[in-house]
């Protein structure tokens, strides 16, 4: 899975930007070659079309729209990129559409975050509600830790995992 940031100097979804000169495009030979795209072109005309799509056991691309600031820094606040490496993860969360988005949120904010700030192996964790309105994007937020490499994520999953209380509507039988 590829995860890639955007940051404009011009927010795209103001007025300013009416008169564009440039767009962004995808060329679908190169999302084949790097497996993020299917490699039947049935419908697929363009490399946008394909990231949009999925099939051939490629996800679709997740256009996720959040605030150019962070809204909950849940642990590590005074932590910055400059005080070493991090091994940077990050989720994006989607509610079943069997429950309300504030039945969602009181889990994962209640229930799921403070498992894993609680873990010593955490060293930030920060989180923001995904801006549905700009694109429509099915998920609901998006949450990123920083651990000092892989080992220490490894430790963390195989903790709080066996932490989380599952919830009546869990869709698995532990949290992946």
């Amino acid at each position: 899975m590829q995860l890639t940031e955007h940051y404009w100097n011009v927010n795209p979804m103001e007025n300013l930007t009416i008169h564009k000169a440039f767009a962004e495009t995808f060329d679908i030979d190169v999302l084949r070659w790097q497996g993020h795209a299917p490699k039947s072109p049935e419908g697929m005309n363009t490399g946008d079309d394909a990231r949009a799509s999925g099939g051939d056991d490629v996800p679709p691309f997740i256009f996720a729209f959040v605030p150019m600031w962070w809204e909950d820094d849940i642990k590590g606040e005074h932590r910055m990129l400059s005080d070493g490496p991090n091994y940077r993860w990050q989720f994006m969360v989607r509610y079943p559409d069997e429950i309300s988005f504030d039945d969602g949120e009181k889990w994962m904010m209640n229930e799921v975050l403070p498992c894993f700030r609680e873990q010593k192996e955490v060293n930030r964790m920060l989180s923001s509600r995904v801006l549905q309105s700009v694109n429509n994007c099915t998920f609901h937020r998006v949450v990123e830790m920083w651990f000092d490499g892989p080992e220490e994520w490894q430790t963390v999953i195989e903790k709080v995992s066996a932490l989380i209380n599952k919830p009546s509507w869990a869709q698995t039988e532990k949290f992946p």
